[in-house]
């Protein structure tokens, strides 16, 4: 394994800075000696997540994950663990790990016309609808696939404009995911495949004008039935109703 990649270590109302790790363990991870234990290849690995290292260790920081087992499936990888809010266990989630572990998948899912969905730099993802006529509307997902279940989560990100010429609406919320419609308008959805957390609406009429009015949606510790799957949707009828979703930070357990 070559290169650099970008991890964004998290802390408790804290902003995200970025922390580079070297694959040869420039930074520094947690000591895994008597907390986890080495896979085929010589790796020692901390465990599945953080919340199954918690009973082994109690201190915020950098740990070595396999959620599908040693050996098995795809390569451990690193993540920030919060071992101290709330009893701990938390396994921190960012953009630019979606990005890097290619979970993240993005969908056109109703509507025609021609969109444009990927990602946009530094962990960030964009949704831009391009609708085939008038004010007939279509709807744009980026879909995580997570390789663990979580059923609770807190943290933050950032809906802006992906130019100065942007000014999606978010006005709908009594539609479906999915749901178009052909009269302009449209919403910004987010959520579980089981759990609507933004149901759309809450921000209103060309919130991202201009590139300067962003929005940061925010929540607090909640439960939500037992998934694997963290989704964002965008519905409107075409350009410059795009929306760059950016600075990602969630935590699970």
């Amino acid at each position: 394994m070559t290169g650099v990649l970008l991890l964004w270590v998290m802390g408790c109302g804290a902003e995200i800075e970025p922390v580079e790790e070297d694959p040869t363990l420039a930074v520094e991870l947690i000591d895994c000696a008597g907390i986890g234990q080495e896979d085929p290849s010589g790796v020692c690995v901390h465990g599945a997540d953080c919340l199954d290292i918690l009973d082994r260790s109690g201190e915020d920081g950098l740990y070595r994950i396999d959620p599908d087992g040693l050996g098995e499936g795809d390569d451990p990888f690193v993540v920030y663990c919060d071992m101290t809010t709330e009893g701990g266990g938390w396994t921190g989630l960012t953009g630019p790990l979606f990005e890097r572990r290619g979970w993240l998948e993005f969908e056109h899912v109703a509507g025609e016309g021609d969109p444009w969905m990927g990602w946009d730099g530094e962990g960030a993802f964009l949704l831009a609808p391009e609708g085939a006529r008038g004010c007939d509307t279509m709807a744009l997902r980026a879909t995580v696939w997570l390789p663990f279940i979580f059923q609770e989560w807190w943290g933050h990100w950032v809906g802006a404009g992906g130019t100065e010429a942007s000014q999606h609406d978010d006005v709908q919320s009594r539609l479906a995911w999915g749901e178009v419609t052909d009269d302009c308008t449209g919403h910004l959805k987010f959520g579980t495949d089981q759990d609507d957390l933004k149901v759309g609406g809450e921000w209103g009429q060309h919130w991202s004008a201009r590139d300067a009015h962003q929005r940061r949606f925010v929540w607090d510790i909640r439960k939500v039935a037992p998934t694997s799957v963290i989704r964002w949707e965008v519905m409107d009828q075409g350009s410059p109703e795009d929306v760059r979703i950016q600075d990602v930070a969630i935590w699970i357990r």
